[in-house]
């Protein structure tokens, strides 16, 4: 599949475990956001800027949906216009489609307040648990926000992830 611009990166890869497992499979929540260790020099775990953002407002929005944030040893500190998203664990109801159409409202929500000329550009991942085969997979984007629109319009992400 062909994405939006060239500098778009998209990938999806198996993965046999990852750090938080055990506190995701304790809180049951359907979505939950999770530290990583971001910088060489950092020995902690850090949450992405826009985390507690992202999550204020995924409760404003889809109350239905539970979410939550494990603590970490602090939060990056990031200077541009581009919006970076908490590495999260998606459990319960929430397929990876639907989240990634909220993800898609999210973004559009920040980018009212925006001028036209901003290109602000997009870092997800995402830990999901395949149905399928049992297996936690994860999925990243950088790139453009018409990349990540274009990726969600254009395929079958559920049947995507599954390869």
């Amino acid at each position: 599949m062909s994405l939006e611009k060239e500098e778009d990166k998209m990938q999806c890869k198996t993965i046999n475990s990852f750090e938080g497992l055990e506190e995701f499979l304790s809180k049951k929540k359907d979505v939950l956001c999770i530290p990583e260790k971001r910088f060489h020099d950092y020995e902690g775990q850090v949450l992405n800027p826009d985390t507690f953002d992202f999550a204020k407002w995924f409760r404003e929005k889809h109350p239905d949906v539970s979410i939550d944030v494990i603590k970490a040893d602090g939060t990056a500190d990031l200077r541009s216009g581009d919006y970076w998203l908490p590495l999260v664990l998606l459990a319960g109801d929430v397929t990876f489609q639907v989240y990634l159409g909220i993800v898609a409202n999210y973004i559009y929500d920040k980018l009212r307040g925006s001028l036209n000329h901003d290109k602000a550009s997009v870092h997800l991942k995402i830990i999901y648990h395949s149905a399928k085969d049992g297996k936690f997979k994860k999925f990243e984007y950088d790139g453009s926000v018409d990349g990540l629109t274009a990726i969600i319009k254009k395929i079958d992400l559920n049947e995507f992830i599954e390869e």
